[in-house]
């Protein structure tokens, strides 16, 4: 297919950049991984003059304010830029507009929503692929309940979360209810939580605690084990909550067809 643009991703996490590449490269577009390092991203905006670059909030040596600040300010060919953040704050998001960002998104959030975007920003006709990926996206919500338990059930496990432990089971019902509500806007904090919560009889605190250690948990144990478990293969450091539950919905939605 031919190259109908070139993309720049900057984000910790490597299943965002490989999920990414794998939506953006079925629309022919030409595709750059880079660690989360804000002087590579500078370096690569001038000698590849990408289209579009993808930004993680925050980055090593520059963060992405600075990265927009200083590319506005040379002379070479400015990219749009698209951030994207775990951190739904008002404030933060206008300070990163202001800077230059195009979009502002929050994780978790479904990969054809950027993909739609980047499209649209590189002027790239293709409505017909866009609708595809929006009914896509329509028909994995119908993936009968029972088999998304198994699916994310089996995901956690990868992961090395223990299934003994209660952040297992609050883990679980987060990313169920994560999964169902998606392309919707949910905030981790305002509406996940609680919402575990009230079916456990707990508070937004208990669940946010629970997830953590059996996150913390799993990391841990992955570094004591022969062959390193899908937690320590996927990230570089520590996962959050957020992180974990944006990876195990993004990866049911890119890899699951099968519909009711």
């Amino acid at each position: 297919m031919e190259r109908s643009g070139c993309v720049l991703i900057a984000d910790v996490d490597m299943f965002f950049q490989r999920n990414c590449k794998q939506a953006l490269a079925k629309h022919g577009i030409h595709v750059v991984c880079l660690e989360n390092n804000g002087k590579k991203v500078l370096d690569i905006i001038k000698n590849n003059k990408p289209d579009v670059v993808v930004l993680n909030v925050v980055m090593s040596l520059f963060d992405a304010i600075s990265v927009m600040q200083i590319s506005r300010e040379s002379k070479v060919k400015q990219p749009q830029f698209i951030v994207v953040s775990y951190d739904d704050d008002a404030l933060l998001k206008r300070d990163n507009i202001e800077a230059g960002a195009s979009e502002y998104l929050v994780k978790p959030f479904e990969i054809s929503i950027l993909t739609s975007k980047i499209l649209q920003m590189i002027n790239y006709d293709a409505n017909t692929d866009l609708e595809v990926v929006k009914q896509t996206a329509a028909e994995n919500a119908k993936i009968p309940l029972i088999e998304l338990e198994i699916l994310i059930a089996r995901m956690i496990l990868d992961l090395g979360v223990p299934p003994h432990i209660k952040g297992y089971t609050y883990l679980k019902e987060a990313i169920m209810f994560a999964f169902k509500n998606c392309p919707t806007k949910v905030s981790v904090t305002k509406d996940i939580y609680p919402a575990v919560a009230q079916v456990n009889q707990s508070t937004s605190a208990c669940v946010e605690r629970a997830i953590r250690h059996a996150i913390a948990l799993a990391w841990l144990l992955s570094g004591k084990t022969p062959e390193k478990k899908l937690v320590e293969k996927m990230f570089l450091a520590r996962p959050t909550n957020s992180q974990i539950i944006s990876y195990v919905v993004n990866e049911i939605r890119m890899n699951t067809s099968r519909v009711v």
